[in-house]
């Protein structure tokens, strides 16, 4: 497997009204082909659509205390044809880019990193799910031959040194009592067997923080100093009260619980870490930016945990993933979904080649992008 896949930038601009241009650029900077389509988030088709793909998760806090998740069954048709329109919209029929490939057979061989790259006026399609991506072939993004990422305008690529071994990575464990169980021991076992050889040979060292806490957090950065952070645990997305610190559905006006006004409250997505008893401690951007700030050695922060990376569509820095691009932190961000699209087993192969953290100059992830 190669360490590094050849970079294809498809740039998202928005016209007028509803309409949006894509152009796809090859890793010289070669214009592969231009397309303008229309895309309105109101409309029902894609209201449907965003609604099954996110049957799986938590709509706020309340779901998750009750452990109200319905996963349901995956139609794949559905699926199907909507990740054929979100490929329509940025390559047209296409033909183009199956041109580009048929004559470039390293891309079609090895792969391509595809990274969208939004203009602000572009927002609302930072959410749209484009890991969907069809070609009427497959989902580009579970072939194995393509990554998907998303990169706000103007944010310069990363070139971190290459880390020194051991490559040191924290997983960070939040699994709050009063929220509905995880299955975090099959996750950190998946770590663990794919890292044991590593681990072995001294050329990773994995820490581990469990209850954690804020200020647990605070001192296990500065004990262990890593290059990499892995969260693994619940994350949510709302309006957080000023008032009582509830949180709430992100399209509310008033609070639920205190009935204070949240018109001038954006919504924005948080981590479930706990407090000193155990229980859920919602923690945004700001609480967690003086801390990662700090670390000159950090490399990668990885979430694993549901709407770490939903944004306000005014605003695409306004999740916890996505802010934490703008702090010019690389972070790779892995949402839990019915459709399975993101498993086990392939976060288990990512690590399997895990020797490219070590040897790059940048991360395989895409750089400044989620």
């Amino acid at each position: 497997m190669p360490t590094s896949l050849p970079a294809l930038r498809v740039e998202i601009d928005k016209l007028d009204g509803n309409k949006y241009r894509s152009r796809a650029f090859d890793p010289a900077g070669g214009e592969i082909c231009a397309h303008e389509f229309e895309f309105d988030p109101d409309l029902l088709i894609h209201i449907e659509a965003e609604d099954y793909l996110n049957k799986g998760i938590a709509r706020d806090l309340a779901d998750v205390l009750r452990g109200d998740i319905r996963p349901g069954e995956v139609d794949e048709s559905l699926l199907v044809t909507h990740g054929r329109r979100l490929f329509g919209y940025l390559f047209g029929d296409g033909r183009e880019l199956a041109a580009y490939l048929k004559f470039n057979p390293q891309a079609r061989s090895n792969g391509l990193r595809i990274t969208l790259a939004l203009r602000p006026k572009a927002a609302a399609l930072w959410s749209a799910p484009w890991e969907y991506l069809h070609d009427d072939e497959g989902f580009l993004a579970v072939s194995g031959r393509f990554t998907i990422a998303r990169a706000a305008w103007g944010l310069r690529e990363l070139d971190p040194a290459p880390a020194a071994l051991p490559l040191r990575i924290l997983v960070v464990v939040s699994s709050p009592k009063d929220l509905a169980e995880l299955n975090i021991e099959q996750e950190i076992g998946v770590i663990q067997a794919a890292l044991d050889d590593a681990i072995r040979e001294d050329k990773v060292r994995l820490d581990f923080l469990k209850g954690a806490t804020l200020d647990a957090l605070q001192d296990v950065l500065a004990e262990t100093d890593p290059h990499i952070i892995h969260y693994t645990g619940h994350g949510a997305y709302g309006r957080i009260c000023p008032k009582c610190e509830a949180l709430n559905h992100p399209l509310s006006q008033k609070c639920d619980k205190c009935n204070a006004d949240l018109s001038q409250v954006p919504p924005s997505s948080f981590l479930a870490l706990e407090d000193d008893e155990g229980k859920a401690r919602l923690v945004g951007l700001e609480a967690l930016k003086p801390f990662l700030q700090m670390e000159k050695k950090l490399l990668l922060v990885f979430l694993s945990g549901c709407q770490t990376a939903r944004t306000d569509n005014r605003d695409a820095f306004a999740g916890v993933a996505t802010g934490l691009l703008e702090t010019r932190l690389e972070v790779a961000e892995r949402v839990r979904q019915a459709s399975e699209l993101v498993s086990a087993r392939r976060y288990l192969l990512v690590f399997d080649n895990f020797e490219s953290l070590l040897n790059l100059p940048t991360p395989p992830a895409a750089s400044g992008a989620v």
